[in-house]
């Protein structure tokens, strides 16, 4: 995953900043930190990850301009912006971008919960 710098994009009116509109976009979510996104201009659908990493975003692209140049894309930027006014994907749920350790506290939480659904086995005070 690659670091990205939305403010830098924005502040510098890239081109990618400027063609990202989430409401003429069609973005649907594949996974925590993954998403389809089409853009209205574009010929293809994208897959584009991302998320955060302890507050710092990080990700990445399939399409030619994440590959070649520097910063974000445009389907990138799409979904940056789809988060700060609460625009929803195409399921109609909001655009939301998780942090990587908020996931991995989740998915243990989970595993602890699904393990003692199961019937795990109590002993001193630990599941197991």
């Amino acid at each position: 995953m690659t670091p990205l710098d939305f403010e830098g994009e924005r502040d510098d009116a890239t081109t990618s900043f400027e063609r990202a509109d989430p409401r003429r976009a069609a973005i649907w979510r594949e996974a925590w930190d993954t998403w389809r996104v089409a853009l209205p201009d574009g010929e293809e659908v994208h897959t584009a990850r991302l998320r955060t990493d302890h507050g710092r975003y990080e990700g990445e692209c399939d399409c030619a301009g994440f590959e070649h140049h520097t910063g974000a894309c445009a389907h990138l930027c799409a979904l940056r912006k789809a988060t700060t006014v609460d625009y929803p994907d195409m399921d109609g749920e909001p655009v939301r971008v998780f942090d990587v350790e908020h996931v991995a506290d989740d998915r243990a939480s989970n595993h602890v919960e699904r393990i003692m659904a199961d019937g795990g086995r109590r002993l001193r005070g630990e599941w197991r």
